[in-house]
């Protein structure tokens, strides 16, 4: 399965992009880009999304790689997967819009837009 999909937010669109297409593992980002500057950043790695979208799903005995998150566990994927969508889908982002005002306002989001095709392995 492969998954790039982007919800728009207020200031902010998320984009969800993940791939288990080697049926080994599944590899699971989340991307926020500033509406207002084009500013992309990976942001699997932020507090606010890890409590959000990775805690409720996720086993700390997965690999993590930076920002990227490998998943091995049968079945994990999907749901972390699922649940991310489903959040998202209820505007859960928008909420999360003023961690990522955070996050610009410390240097954190270094990268220009680009098109998030798939895993930046960030």
């Amino acid at each position: 399965m492969q998954v790039n999909r982007t919800f728009s937010g207020d200031r902010y669109d998320v984009t969800l992009i993940a791939d288990d297409s080697d049926n080994v593992h599944g590899i699971f980002e989340i991307h926020a880009t500033c509406k207002q500057t084009g500013r992309t950043s990976c942001v699997t790695h932020n507090n606010h999304v890890i409590v959000e979208f990775i805690q409720p799903v996720f086993d700390d005995n997965e690999e993590v790689e930076d920002s990227t998150y490998i998943v091995n566990t049968p079945g994990l994927f999907q749901k972390l997967v699922d649940y991310t969508i489903k959040l998202l889908e209820e505007g859960v982002n928008k909420h999360l819009e003023l961690a990522f005002d955070d996050d610009r306002a410390a240097g954190e989001w270094e990268r220009s837009n680009r098109e998030l095709t798939e895993p930046a392995l960030c």
